[in-house]
């Protein structure tokens, strides 16, 4: 009971402090101050997950927001499930909502990591799109230098022209000579 009281700001622990036991105390405060019942918080985060986009932020920061709001909106969600296999399908069918939650608010210059995600049979949470995202954004700064974009056009020309495209090409990782099977 002590410690329950004492983590609270002092002017609002006082009111608990004679409560019989933490249990009965517990009780009345998560029933005041919690907002896991609160259907409009539920909706305010689940709109703020469906609208958030990159923009200016890199693909790790603008994962991490989205994650903070997944880990916020996981606190609504409390299924208690008879049979394991209707869980695991839940599970999944959750993983698929946060990939499309992702890739919707993708900047257009990721097109490429978008169309590749999609285009996978089996996709696990975090997806390999992050790190595609963020290896496309890292090579997009070394190629693509701030302030001198021809720069960056020569080296994308020339690099493009040192491996014809007549030779195996895998898509996966989009180096020449081998393909995806062998990658």
């Amino acid at each position: 009971m002590a410690s329950l009281i004492n983590s609270m700001e002092p002017k609002i622990g006082h009111a608990y402090l004679f409560y019989k036991t933490a249990n009965e105390a517990w009780d009345v405060i998560q029933e005041i101050y919690s907002n896991l019942k609160n259907i409009a918080q539920c909706f305010e985060i689940r709109s703020a997950i469906r609208t958030t986009r990159q923009g200016n932020m890199n693909v790790t920061e603008y994962y991490n927001t989205l994650q903070e709001l997944w880990q916020e909106m996981d606190l609504f969600y409390d299924p208690i499930w008879e049979c394991t296999t209707n869980s695991l399908k839940y599970g999944k069918m959750l993983e698929k909502e946060k990939i499309f939650d992702f890739l919707q608010g993708l900047n257009s210059d990721l097109d490429e990591v978008r169309g590749h995600l999609l285009g996978v049979k089996t996709s696990s949470f975090p997806p390999r799109g992050i790190c595609r995202g963020k290896k496309r954004e890292s090579r997009k700064r070394v190629m693509l230098p701030v302030g001198d974009p021809s720069a960056g056009s020569t080296l994308i020309t020339t690099k493009m022209e040192e491996f014809p495209r007549d030779k195996p090409w895998c898509e996966y990782c989009n180096k020449p000579y081998h393909t995806k099977e062998t990658c």
